[in-house]
């Protein structure tokens, strides 16, 4: 898998994971904390390493 591939899926797993929190949040409003913990968590994080990513190191 090339990197630009490994960025596109990353960007798409971004943008849904935003679609789930709207909707999640609108069905199960108590759950809508661990949500956006996982979130931010994935936002912030390389998802094959685990290692923060340029983002996390830009805001912080």
């Amino acid at each position: 898998m090339s990197g630009l591939s490994a960025i596109l899926i990353a960007n798409i797993a971004l943008a849904l994971l935003a679609a789930l929190i709207l909707w999640h949040g609108s069905q199960h409003p108590e759950q809508l904390s661990i949500v956006r913990k996982q979130f931010s968590k994935l936002s912030s994080t390389d998802p094959v390493t685990d290692l923060p990513n340029r983002a996390c190191f830009m805001t912080g």
